[in-house]
């Protein structure tokens, strides 16, 4: 039985360890960058985007959690209706993947293309800057296809489908 509750003791005192690292990273002390990414998104899950959204700033300071970081913060802007902050940040998402050493992956690039169309032309009334994403995402999923990539038919249809309008609406002054 002394086993047993040796075992016990080290359970206990393990739980206590993880209790502590817990509870620092949810405070902002960590030296992790992924640690302050999951404690904000902690604090954004409680409804604590302030907290959240100082979190992910820290963050964005290590290079490798700085795209993660800027799409958090991104969409907490678009939530919170600051468009203008949001689109700043999906641009420096889109820079910061597609720089050198950046990870430049379609399943990030393609849906931050998008999102930074639906307010050019929905918040920002600039249907000629939407049409130049949407343009850039088209091209991106033809490049990617040539490379022998699945293409993914779904946001295909749906630029197309954009592009089209967009023109329409660019030729009609709308």
């Amino acid at each position: 039985l002394e086993g047993v509750f040796y075992h016990n003791e080290l359970d206990i005192a393990s739980l206590a360890h993880l209790y502590c690292h817990v509870a620092e990273a949810l405070d902002g002390n960590s030296p992790l960058a992924r640690e302050l990414l999951r404690a904000g998104d902690v604090w954004a899950g409680l409804g604590r985007q302030d907290r959240a959204g100082e979190l992910w700033e820290r963050a964005s300071r290590d290079p490798e959690a700085r795209t993660e970081s800027l799409l958090r913060r991104a969409r907490l802007a678009k939530k919170n209706k600051n468009y203008k902050d949001a689109a700043e940040y999906f641009s420096l998402a889109i820079r910061d993947v597609s720089s050198p050493g950046g990870m430049c992956a379609s399943s990030v690039v393609l849906p931050v293309l998008e999102e930074l169309a639906k307010l050019e032309e929905h918040r920002f009334r600039a249907p000629q800057r939407a049409l130049g994403y949407v343009e850039t995402a088209l091209e991106r999923l033809k490049r990617d296809r040539h490379y022998g990539r699945p293409l993914d038919v779904d946001m295909f249809r749906s630029m197309q489908r954009r592009r089209d309008r967009l023109e329409r609406k660019i030729i009609s002054g709308g």
